[in-house]
């Protein structure tokens, strides 16, 4: 068996060794380890420590350098990691995050423990130690390692509703379903994990939770949020994108998940544009963002979910708040054949 590991190379200067030596003392004698460091035409010395690293290597690892031409954007250059890559399954890993010591090892064994790594197991997800705003947590509180078959979108189901987060990091994913899907990232978007973590998921016959910590994601201080308004306006574009994206892939079975996730996302968008309307970068989409909404309510109309189709209606706080509780996304079909059977 053999693991791709991909990373982007861009302005990491502060970053990239801790990055590195993380990969470096990564344990590996029961699997193989490629390495692939795309430079994205970074405008620092990040290649330069690259470089210098990996002059002094020795070990099992193999590392291989793709440069890019021009800038190309993240989602470009994870994909041609994707491209280069010749392992059984894929790793992202950001340049400004780092791996916990033995993550693969625990991975693939934990998992082997308990059945054979075929084709049934598409992702397998290590749990992440988060470090944001000085504060610390881990994004699952479960304690042992369990499988969720996706012939009934058990695994889809979870992703829907966010028990499982949609980064791109921190999961093993079987490049052999990437390549025969098409599952790359959409260029020229940002938040293009939400799209590409659907998708894989969409196509997934098995995933894999595990418990312990596999990945460290620390906050970037130089990373800003750009609250400029055509970066604004870009983030309203992408969520249109992504939501028409996802309304060609209808899952067989969780309709109400489906649609409660595609709301999630239309709304935030929505609440962006409201905002902030008054700039023609931003009312430039109006059109097209409403022209969604109307299509998600008339799907929703049409297989007879009156209660989701009144609640759509609102898209305004605090309803759409509600959505951001488990508990709503868990029981609301409940709720709804409660208010419907009183109303």
């Amino acid at each position: 068996m053999k693991i791709s590991i991909i990373i982007p190379i861009y302005n990491v200067h502060d970053y990239v060794e801790r990055c590195l030596d993380s990969v470096i003392c990564q344990e590996c004698e029961d699997f193989d380890l490629e390495c692939i460091l795309v430079n994205d035409c970074t405008p620092d010395d990040s290649m330069d420590v690259v470089e210098r690293k990996l002059r002094d290597y020795v070990g099992k690892i193999e590392f291989v350098i793709v440069n890019h031409l021009d800038n190309k954007g993240l989602s470009a250059s994870r994909n041609t990691g994707v491209r280069h890559a010749k392992g059984d399954f894929v790793f992202f890993l950001d340049s400004d995050d780092k791996l916990e010591v033995g993550a693969f090892k625990y991975m693939i064994n934990t998992v082997r423990k308990d059945t054979e790594i075929n084709s049934d197991v598409d992702v397998i997800i290590g749990n992440t130690f988060i470090c944001k705003d000085g504060k610390q947590s881990m994004y699952y509180k479960e304690v042992s390692p369990f499988f969720l078959d996706n012939s009934d979108e058990t695994a889809l189901r979870s992703l829907l509703n966010r028990d499982l987060y949609h980064i791109a990091c921190n999961k093993l994913v079987k490049r052999e379903l990437i390549l025969k899907h098409n599952v790359f990232f959409q260029e020229g978007i940002i938040d293009e994990d939400m799209l590409w973590s659907y998708l894989v998921f969409y196509y997934a016959k098995g995933v894999w939770v595990l418990p312990q910590t596999t990945y460290i994601y620390e906050d970037n201080p130089g990373s800003i949020m750009n609250t400029s308004s055509e970066r604004i306006a870009q983030r309203i574009y992408s969520r249109i994108i992504i939501c028409n994206t996802i309304l060609n892939y209808l899952p067989r079975l969780s309709f109400i998940e489906y649609y409660m996730y595609l709301f999630y996302i239309l709304t935030r968008a929505i609440n962006l544009f409201e905002i902030n309307k008054s700039d023609s970068f931003v009312r430039g989409y109006s059109d097209d963002l409403f022209k969604l909404r109307d299509r998600i309510l008339t799907e929703v109309f049409d297989r007879q979910l009156y209660f989701m189709y009144m609640f759509f209606l609102t898209t305004k706080k605090p309803l759409n708040a509600l959505t951001k509780f488990r508990w709503f996304r868990r029981y609301y079909d409940k709720i709804a054949k409660f208010i419907m059977m009183i109303s």
